[in-house]
């Protein structure tokens, strides 16, 4: 009895060992499946906001990648906005990541109301060719010129750790002088009540490296009121002269210690413009002038009336 007892028992654990194994396997293949599905899902998703994205903007879109949560918004991860087919192969904006947290409701019922959008890392490159054309498409210019219906109200819109290079394609446009003139590093931005509704009041708040130099910005703006109201403040720290060694060696200027402060004030309406400029060169050198200038200052003030 006890033998067959001892024989049963082997029996048993055998099957059961088997049973566990089949059961650790079934389960690994379902979550393999659910995986592979959920993938497929997902680069279904991607292709599909991807094509209708690229179709809007006349512009060829990539996504790498998508997540989403209820608690946190979207995310969508190193998007590639492609130059037009009558450019190089390269990219008009690359982007890291961008998070967008929108209400539902509001996007099923046609408004785009979000708490935040956030754009990490983005980075836009404008190519002027010989013929004098941008890296943008037509449907993308026509977009820039007419009036959107859309409804849209974003608390707050940020752009952090972003860059713009702005390329000429030209023999004497393409100096290390123009190209530190025409780059932006650094750049965060942050807009806050984003809206389309009239009377709505954006507020700027923005820094960046620039040449050398730390550009600040601030300000506000009426978007959709006719006519706009808006006050821009926009300051330039501790730009180095010595950017323009190029130049300023045909004329014997000593530009190494030289430091340029700008300010510039603007405001009032789409009507009538107030400008108001303040300009600072400290520590410059020039021929004749045997112990060079410690402060040169110029301030200008100007009106613009639109017929």
């Amino acid at each position: 009895m006890s033998v067959l007892f001892r024989s049963m028992s082997k029996r048993f654990k055998k099957f059961f060992g088997i049973f566990l194994i089949s059961l650790l396997i079934l389960t690994i293949s379902i979550f393999v499946a659910l995986h592979l599905y959920r993938s497929e899902i997902k680069k279904n998703i991607i292709n599909k906001i991807s094509g209708k994205i690229s179709e809007f903007l006349g512009h060829d879109v990539r996504i790498k990648d998508i997540s989403f949560s209820f608690s946190e918004g979207v995310n969508f991860y190193y998007i590639n906005v492609k130059n037009p087919a009558s450019f190089n192969a390269g990219n008009l904006l690359t982007i890291k990541r961008l998070h967008i947290k929108l209400s539902l409701n509001d996007l099923l019922a046609g408004r785009f109301f979000s708490e935040n959008v956030t754009v990490i890392s983005p980075e836009l490159i404008l190519f002027k060719d010989k013929n004098g054309r941008l890296n943008l498409s037509d449907k993308l210019l026509s977009f820039f010129k007419r009036e959107s219906k859309l409804k849209y109200k974003i608390n707050e819109f940020k752009i952090d750790s972003g860059s713009f290079r702005f390329y000429i394609d030209s023999e004497n446009k393409n100096s290390e002088l123009y190209r530190k003139l025409l780059e932006i590093e650094k750049i965060n931005i942050t807009l806050k009540e984003l809206s389309s509704n009239k009377g709505a009041k954006t507020l700027i708040d923005g820094k960046a490296d620039y040449a050398g130099g730390k550009l600040k910005l601030y300000g506000w703006i009426y978007l959709k009121d006719k006519p706009k109201k808006f006050m821009v403040s926009a300051s330039l720290n501790d730009m180095p002269l010595s950017n323009f060694n190029e130049i300023s060696s045909k004329y014997n200027l000593e530009l190494e210690k030289a430091k340029i402060n700008a300010e510039v004030f603007i405001e009032g309406t789409s009507d009538v413009i107030n400008i108001k400029n303040r300009l600072q060169i400290n520590n410059a050198v020039f021929p004749y002038v045997s112990r060079g200038i410690k402060e040169i200052l110029l301030k200008n003030e100007s009106r613009y009336i639109a017929n």
